[in-house]
């Protein structure tokens, strides 16, 4: 099994304990718009990472599956990223 991910956004650990509800839900609702992969939240030190992730079978996946997933998951975390006026990763 691969996974691929690409970070979209880094929340302090306040902010992401106070404040962040509204962030919750519309990462929620953004895992409905997309048809592979997932936004998950991931704890790194001191902070959250929000990430896009896909995962696929390595023995099934041709070398156009492998390409198509790294773009995709790219794609997706780079169009949330725009959606929030940041440009980090």
């Amino acid at each position: 099994m691969l996974t691929f991910f690409s970070p979209c956004r880094e929340v302090d650990e306040e902010s992401f304990l106070t404040s962040e509800t509204e962030l919750a839900w519309n990462l929620l609702r953004k895992n409905e718009e997309i048809s592979f992969g997932r936004f998950a939240i991931w704890r790194h030190e001191d902070h959250y990472m929000l990430m896009v992730s896909c995962d696929h079978i390595e023995r099934t996946m041709d070398p156009e599956e492998f390409e198509a997933m790294v773009k995709y998951v790219g794609v997706i975390a780079d169009e949330f990223e725009e959606s929030t006026g940041e440009d980090k990763f």
